[in-house]
């Protein structure tokens, strides 16, 4: 079945693994983005596992209040998720150009309601984390590696199980060559976690010093690699 640019697989050579600048590029988007969002409404918009903790510690604490905003980002980061698995598995052409087209849009509606319009905070987290689920199924796998682009934890958590098994010389099962080996897959979680790691760096960086433009460099690398997408 022909799958679109950004999530072709490359079978038979270990192309697959090497640098996937499109999963590298959308990582790197993701973490600026939830870095941008955890400066501007002290909470994250990719990051759900944090958001969960936060809620039930204020829930715990019948402090439903403090708990609203993290539970709005975990609520449209599953709405958004829904809305781009369904997007990729559905039969329509380019579908994984529509996700990143989508997610752009809705970033870009953020940008303007925050530069022309007062809103209540709860409405940006929400087109953000709606945006981000979006976007995390437009690169689902590199090569045989199932990864995910808007969170980390599962990939440090991969790390760890690539390198235990290459301690003890094992290979994957679905290996698809002798090049695709524990520690091949190791480095493409980790250069995911890297790229993460890298946006939020720049996020820090960044944030409310340029005047409200901050997403706009993100808006245009999804809609370069929307682009960028073809069908093979």
């Amino acid at each position: 079945m022909p799958q679109d640019g950004v999530t072709r697989r490359t079978q038979g050579s270990g192309n697959a693994y090497h640098l996937n600048k499109p999963a590298i590029c959308l990582a790197t988007v993701a973490g600026y983005t939830d870095g941008y969002g955890l400066r501007q409404f002290n909470t994250f918009v990719s990051f759900m596992s944090g958001n969960t903790t936060s809620t039930g510690v204020y829930m715990g604490r019948r402090n439903f209040h403090s708990a609203l905003p993290e539970a709005v980002a975990i609520f449209f980061f599953l709405v958004g998720t829904f809305l781009g698995h369904w997007i990729v598995d559905s039969k329509y052409r380019h579908s994984h150009r529509i996700v990143l087209v989508t997610s752009a849009a809705l970033m870009a509606v953020f940008v303007i309601l925050n530069l022309r319009v007062a809103f209540i905070a709860e409405v940006g987290i929400a087109l953000l984390s709606v945006s981000m689920g979006i976007m995390n199924p437009a690169v689902a796998r590199i090569g045989a590696e199932s990864v995910n682009l808007t969170f980390v934890t599962g990939a440090l958590n991969k790390v760890g199980s690539h390198l235990a098994l290459a301690a003890r010389g094992m290979t994957p099962l679905d290996a698809q060559g002798p090049w695709d080996t524990q520690l091949r897959r190791a480095g493409v979680e980790g250069s995911l976690w890297l790229a993460f790691c890298a946006g939020a760096i720049l996020a820090g960086f960044v944030t409310k010093r340029v005047g409200g433009f901050e997403l706009i460099p993100a808006v245009g690398i999804l809609l370069f690699f929307a682009l960028y997408s073809r069908d093979h």
